[in-house]
Order: C-alpha cells, then structure tokens, then sequence
C-alpha cells in the first residue's frame, strides 16, 4: 500500500456517513466518546506509535463510526472528540470526515476546533499529493522535520481566522522542533 489507500477493513462510505450527521446541539457530551478521545490523546504522549498503538486506533475509529451511526455523537464537544480520533486515521476519507465533524464543531459553539478541522483539511490535501493549504502538517523529509508543501494563495488573516499560526511561525516551530531533536 502506497500511503494513499485505506486499509480494506477500514472503508466506509464517507458521503452516507456525512448525509446522515446530526447538527450538533447543546446537551450531555457522550462519556464513552469522551474516553475513546482521552486514549487517542494519551498513546500520543509517549512518542512513536508502536503496532499495538496502530490497532488501537482503528479499533477507535471503528467505534466512533458505530457512534456516528446510532446518532450518539451530538454535542460541539462530541464532534470534536470524534473529529480527532478520525484525524489520527490512515487515509483520505478519514481526514475528509474529521474535517467535517471539526467544521461542525466549530460552526456550533466550539471555536477551538477550527484549528482542527483546518489541520484535517491539510492532511486530507496532502494525503492526495497535493499543497496543504494552511501549513499545519510536517513530515521527515530525512534530514529532520519540514514543513509539507503549503498553497501560497492563503493568506495569513484566513489562517487566522481559523486559529492557525502564520506561515512564517510554522517555519519557526519546525528549526525549534530540529532544533530540539538534536539536542536530545
């Protein structure tokens, strides 16, 4: 597999998933939705993903779709939650609905998420080979972190507004992230 191509097991129709999405609402967040976000933020802390990590996460973005599809994902704060365990996914439809589920957040009381739902976007356009458009993905070129090809057509003030760093402080963060790599 290439990189591009999700795994047989993990293909779902994305547009039925999408048509049938609920707008989010105020109300009780969803416990076990809060759980599923709390391990997908924890195995992050302690560094490279190992194979027991990789099967996790595809055994969280399988409940989340089964979430997603008994209508149990309902609040800003579920949307995100679910926006996120979809971020950490393995190919473009997972990166499409994260972007979805985070847009919806957002445009529902929960501004925070614009970054995420912007940071999906990217990853979703570079999946496909393409520029990302806010500059929030990096990858190992080799010879340290770089910066993943950014679309110069997007302007500092539409980052912004989607609570994302300016071009010129992406670059920062990635020197500081070398930087800090070969101090270690």
């Amino acid at each position: 597999m290439d990189g591009r191509q999700q795994p047989v097991d993990e293909r779902f129709n994305l547009l039925e998933v999408i048509d049938r999405l609920p707008e989010p609402a105020p109300g009780r967040d969803n416990p076990r939705l809060a759980e599923l976000y709390a391990a997908d933020q924890d195995v992050r802390t302690k560094g490279r993903l190992d194979q027991a990590a990789v099967a996790a996460d595809r055994d969280r973005r399988d409940e989340v779709l089964a979430l997603l599809g008994d209508g149990a994902v309902r609040t800003p704060a579920d949307f995100h939650r679910a926006a996120m365990v979809f971020q950490h996914g393995t190919g473009p439809s997972h990166f499409h609905l994260a972007f979805e589920l985070a847009r919806r957040s957002a445009q529902h009381g929960n501004p925070r998420t614009r970054w995420l739902a912007a940071a999906a976007m990217d990853r979703w356009l570079m999946n496909q080979g393409l520029p990302q458009k806010f500059g929030t993905q990096f990858f190992d070129g080799g010879r340290g972190l770089e910066l993943y090809d950014v679309d110069r057509g997007t302007s500092d003030e539409e980052r912004e507004a989607w609570n994302v760093p300016t071009l010129a402080a992406a670059h920062d963060r990635v020197d500081r992230m070398n930087a800090k790599s070969s101090d270690a």
